[in-house]
C-alpha cells in the first residue's frame, strides 16, 4: 500500500477516477452499508453486497476530500462494523478506517508544516 498526496491508494494501487464519479460511487456504497446496518436481519445476500462494497473500497484510491464529502469513513467507523459478527467484515472495516485515518493524519501534518499552513 502506498499513501501520498492525500490519497489512500487501494491495495491494487488504483487512484480515484474523476471526482464526481468517485463521489457518486462512494455515496452509493455508504447508502448500501447504512441500509445493511439499519436492517437487523442482515441476510446472506445483504452480507454479500456488504463484502462486495468493502472489497471495492479496499481496491480504490480515496482522497481526503472524498472521505470528508461522503462520510464513508464515519459509517465504517461505527461500532456495528467494528464488532460485526462476520469476522472478515469487521477486519476489513477496521483496516480501511485505519488506512484512511493514517492518510488524513499525514495530510493534516503536511498542511500544518507547509508555508502558509497553520502553525
Amino acid at each position: 500500500e502506498e499513501e501520498s498526496e492525500g490519497v489512500a491508494l487501494g491495495c491494487e494501487g488504483f487512484r480515484p477516477g474523476s471526482h464526481a464519479d468517485a463521489k457518486g460511487r462512494l455515496l452509493r456504497y455508504r447508502t448500501r452499508l447504512e441500509a445493511a446496518r439499519l436492517n437487523a436481519n442482515c441476510a446472506a445476500e445483504s452480507l454479500d453486497l456488504v463484502r462486495g462494497a468493502l472489497w471495492d473500497l479496499d481496491r480504490t484510491g480515496i482522497t481526503v476530500e472524498l472521505l470528508r464529502e461522503t462520510g464513508i469513513g464515519v459509517e465504517l467507523n461505527k461500532a456495528f462494523w467494528k464488532q460485526h459478527s462476520a469476522e472478515d467484515v469487521a477486519e476489513m472495516c477496521a483496516d480501511l478506517v485505519m488506512r484512511w485515518k493514517t492518510v488524513l493524519a499525514k495530510k493534516k501534518a503536511s498542511s500544518w508544516r507547509a508555508p502558509g499552513g497553520r502553525r
